[in-house]
């Protein structure tokens, strides 16, 4: 089956209408209780893999052997065995880990007020804090300064906070351009 016969297959279809339903879901539990949001999506991702990996073994199981050779792109994976596989350090967003060599890809996390989205971002820092790890975190509310910062250890660059370490990239440009 070539690429433009998946996207027209029933399956697409049905992946489709169940994308539609998940988002539906996911705004009415936004709409009344934030933290609903974040187990819905988690559920509806799980939904979603199962269906999708029935479906694609039922695919291979009818093709036969000679279809069953992953020859590029994007494969299916079991989000249960990725969480038997989650270590405390793993980074995890809506209850789904993310696989290591991806996580330096970029995410983008949208969604209504309340849905979770400075939820998922203190979770990612705890972990990366687990870790040992560093981040730059641009912070225009102050949420993660209030949660994440450590005197002495961390660094502010903020000309507005009494804390700022006074390193402004403008000196540096300053002292580049007169040598």
């Amino acid at each position: 089956m070539g690429i433009f016969d998946f996207i027209k297959s029933d399956s697409m279809k049905t992946a489709i209408a169940m994308g539609r339903k998940i988002a539906q879901d996911i705004q009415q539990a936004g709409e009344t209780q934030p933290q609903a949001a974040t187990s819905t999506l988690s559920a509806a991702d799980q939904r979603m893999l199962d269906v999708a990996n029935e479906r694609r073994a039922a695919q291979l199981a009818a093709a036969g052997p000679a279809q069953d050779q992953h020859l590029g792109g994007t494969r299916l994976h079991d989000v249960t065995r990725r969480k038997l596989k989650a270590g405390e350090t793993q980074l995890v967003i809506a209850g789904v880990p993310i696989p290591e060599e991806v996580e330096c890809q970029h995410f983008l996390l949208a969604g209504a007020p309340g849905t979770g989205k400075s939820q998922s971002i203190k979770g990612l820092l705890s972990t990366i804090r687990a870790r040992d790890e560093k981040a730059i975190c641009f912070d225009p509310v102050g949420d993660m300064v209030s949660t994440f910062y450590r005197p002495g250890i961390d660094i502010i660059l903020n000309p507005l906070d009494s804390r700022d370490a006074g390193w402004y990239p403008w000196n540096d440009l300053e002292r580049l351009c007169h040598r």
